[in-house]
């Protein structure tokens, strides 16, 4: 998840407009890593 705490902390940096942009892709991330099969 290195690569998903890098991509979300470059998004802190960013504007809203780039925000509304890459959050389906954290949305995503964050589904996919709690709906992980047990």
């Amino acid at each position: 998840m290195r690569i998903f705490g890098k991509v979300y902390g470059y998004t802190c940096r960013f504007d809203v407009i780039n925000l509304k942009t890459v959050y389906p892709f954290l949305f995503l991330g964050v589904l996919y890593s709690s709906d992980l099969p047990d």
